[in-house]
């Protein structure tokens, strides 16, 4: 059974809810992050 979801009139996509660019640094600062914590438990 294929369930086929319509989204309402007062549903924003997800697209609106986040410009691309803040989208983009968080992935990036997320990135930083991962890799700092790598580096600090192999330096220790």
């Amino acid at each position: 059974m294929v369930l086929i979801r319509t989204p309402k009139i007062w549903q924003l996509s997800k697209n609106e809810v986040t410009a691309e660019t803040v989208y983009y640094n968080r992935r990036h600062f997320l990135k930083g992050l991962i890799g700092l914590s790598i580096g600090a438990n192999l330096y220790a």
